[in-house]
């Protein structure tokens, strides 16, 4: 294109310059020709294309600058729009992953929903059909899950109970065993005092009267001094008469 431009202003000047030597020879020699005319219309009418053609080599060039323009500036941009696409790709990464894992957390809560849309979209007899064979099945899972879930509960529950019911019965038996030792430890030491011997077999004198449906008031007396002794128990009988009672325990060796 370079070129061509050249070549065609040099053109145009070579018939502008033809143009004016005709016109200087027809206006010396003072005659007219047809001939003549004619070549001069013709050189005319050529430069008048060579000027169009001038003018469209010019405007393609103007045009080509400007795509030439505009691609470098385009070229331009997308470099730097490439750098800004390289930089935020590795943010944009984590948050497609981020994304990613909260679809799909979304779509399996949504399956059943999805399900029920699915059903609905199907033609009625269809849907129907299938809703009146689905239904009792997920009735009967539901129904069984929530059984088995109140089952577990329940039996934890009685596990939670009968544990604590354990742990009281093992603390109140440690108590009882721990009274129980400590009034055994009593029961020995009174049986190997005499005193206490002495004092126990009264205690059980006197349960015996009173398991008979005898009276301190009438029936008999406890600890009655009479000279130099004092048995435990006088007991009245008819005739003015009695029966006296000394309570004894023999002395044995205590081992509990």
């Amino acid at each position: 294109m370079d070129t061509l431009i050249p070549i065609l202003l040099g053109l145009l000047i070579l018939g502008v310059g033809a143009l004016i030597y005709l016109y200087s020879t027809q206006k010396n020699s003072g005659a007219t020709s047809v001939n003549q005319d004619l070549l001069v219309q013709d050189l005319r009418a050529q430069i008048k294309a060579l000027q169009v053609s001038l003018q469209n080599e010019q405007d393609l060039k103007t045009k080509a600058l400007q795509r030439v323009s505009a691609a470098e500036a385009i070229a331009e941009s997308s470099k730097s729009q490439l750098a800004e696409a390289q930089s935020s790709n590795a943010i944009g990464l984590a948050q497609v992953r981020a994304d990613s894992e909260k679809n799909i957390a979304e779509l399996k809560v949504a399956f059943s929903k999805m399900s029920t849309d699915v059903l609905k979209g199907m033609a009625p007899d269809v849907t129907k059909e299938v809703a009146t064979k689905v239904e009792p099945l997920i009735s009967q899972v539901t129904t069984a899950l929530e059984s088995y879930r109140q089952t577990m509960q329940q039996s934890i529950l009685g596990q939670d109970q009968a544990i604590a019911a354990v742990n009281s019965q093992m603390s109140q038996m440690a108590e009882a065993t721990k009274l129980l030792s400590s009034s055994t430890n009593d029961f020995t030491a009174v049986l190997k005092s005499s005193q206490h011997r002495g004092k126990w077999g009264e205690q059980t004198l006197r349960n015996v009267v009173d398991s008979a449906g005898m009276s301190s008031l009438c029936d008999y007396s406890e600890q009655v001094s009479t000279d130099d002794t004092r048995p435990d128990l006088i007991v009245r009988i008819p005739v003015n008469r009695c029966v006296i009672i000394d309570s004894k325990v023999p002395e044995f060796d205590v081992a509990l």
